[in-house]
């Protein structure tokens, strides 16, 4: 899109690109985090009709967007996967069946192909770096890799046997996210992780400064006791 002029000749500035209408809020809040340079990259599993608007609001918010020769495969409960889902299998983009395409978003694009580089190469300790995940989570993701393989890819029981406390931040509660509400986009090597819930807390800060209404909307689902796998967890 190139700038225009009015009747009197005077240039007018090109339009901004309307916010991309993607499948959750969660993926809306790390694309904020992202252009507000917050968060250093992403990856998000998008539908094909969300692509387009995807990739033109990165372009005129300056983003790189690499796309994946992959796309995912869900695997679930039909009509229960619209917002998270923990758990797919990757398929070739021109596989005839139906699969959401893989994209990778940063500030640079150097970041982005690393990104995307480090996901063909089954590199997860790479790919968490670029993510900005914690050190600490990066090896608790892959120490419980293999065994997670096995189940729902979730890696909550391993990070519940690490919890030591019953009450947590607010901030801390992924279990939400099944309900489309969340600030922290990885499972935490615990609920006591320190750096987890620094980042937490700055991603939070950000949603109430940038998107006040957003912030709201999340927060009654991220406060209330939890329940799961015989653990009870109350979040303030």
């Amino acid at each position: 899109m190139h700038a225009g002029t009015d009747e009197q000749g005077q240039a007018q500035e090109e339009a901004p690109e309307p916010s991309p209408k993607l499948g959750s809020r969660m993926q809306h809040i790390q694309l904020l985090l992202v252009k507000q340079g917050a968060k250093p990259a992403l990856r998000m599993v998008i539908s094909e009709e969300q692509l387009p608007g995807l990739s033109g609001f990165c372009r005129q918010q300056g983003l790189a967007l690499v796309t994946s020769g992959r796309k995912v495969k869900v695997l679930g409960i039909p009509g229960k996967n619209e917002g998270y889902v923990d758990k797919g299998v990757a398929i070739p983009r021109d596989d005839p069946a139906p699969g959401r395409p893989i994209v990778f978003i940063a500030q640079d694009m150097n970041t982005a192909v690393a990104l995307k580089a480090a996901e063909d190469l089954g590199n997860h300790d790479e790919m968490g770096r670029l993510l900005g995940y914690p050190s600490c989570c990066i090896r608790f993701f892959g120490e419980h890799l293999e065994d997670q393989r096995e189940g729902d890819l979730s890696f909550l029981r391993p990070m519940m046997l690490a919890s030591a406390k019953t009450t947590y931040p607010k901030t801390m509660n992924i279990f939400a996210r099944h309900q489309d509400a969340a600030v922290l986009f990885h499972c935490p090597c615990s609920l006591d992780c320190a750096p987890s819930q620094r980042m937490a807390q700055q991603y939070l800060h950000i949603i109430e400064e940038q998107e006040p209404a957003l912030a709201e909307s999340i927060d009654a689902q991220l406060q209330g006791t939890v329940e799961q796998d015989g653990h009870s967890y109350r979040f303030v």
